[in-house]
């Protein structure tokens, strides 16, 4: 998100100011610039990935969940679409999840997660195989887009920085949940 982009908020933020005290202003004024951003352009969808194409990546990945594989997996959708790393990359640079103010408890990796996963239900983005993961005491999220080999991989995202999380790291972990929209 390009900070420039607030100015006009700011000035209505000032404008506001002078109805209401700061704290009714500012949470007025934040709402609105959340409501207000347009989302990205859809991505471009350079295939089609069947449930038990995702289900084979993150089984390679997480042996621990194949023997309980319906507790620890929920795949909803039947074909889910195919984009690039570096469309995926565009809408989570769009997305503001990662400017949230942390606060143990109350607003801490699982609800970034949530929010950054929720983010991408918006038409032209909702049909990427993206998911919330949960194990190992925290909550991120993981799509499956293409590599730069042209195979589909898993890329996990922290959603508390933007950052993505390489796959050796988190290969083998311990996975409690999988859940893509």
């Amino acid at each position: 998100m390009n900070l420039l982009n607030l100015i006009p908020y700011y000035r209505k933020y000032h404008e506001m100011l002078g109805q209401r005290d700061h704290y009714k202003a500012l949470a007025e004024t934040w709402m609105n610039q959340c409501l207000a951003m347009q989302p990205p352009d859809p991505p471009e969808i350079v295939g089609l990935l069947s449930v038990n194409e995702i289900i084979e990546l993150y089984v390679e990945c997480f042996p621990s969940i194949m023997p309980d594989l319906n507790y620890h997996m929920l795949v909803l959708d039947g074909t889910y679409q195919l984009t690039t790393m570096d469309e995926v990359r565009r809408f989570v640079e769009w997305d503001n999840t990662n400017l949230f103010k942390y606060v143990p408890d109350i607003l801490d990796c699982d609800d970034f997660a949530a929010h950054l996963w929720g983010a991408f239900a918006i038409p032209g983005w909702s049909g990427l195989p993206v998911a919330l993961v949960v194990g190992g005491g925290h909550a991120f999220c993981s799509v499956v887009a293409l590599g730069e080999d042209g195979e589909p991989h898993i890329h996990f995202i922290e959603p508390q920085t933007d950052f993505e999380i390489a796959y050796e790291t988190m290969e083998g972990q311990p996975v409690r949940w999988i859940m893509f929209h």
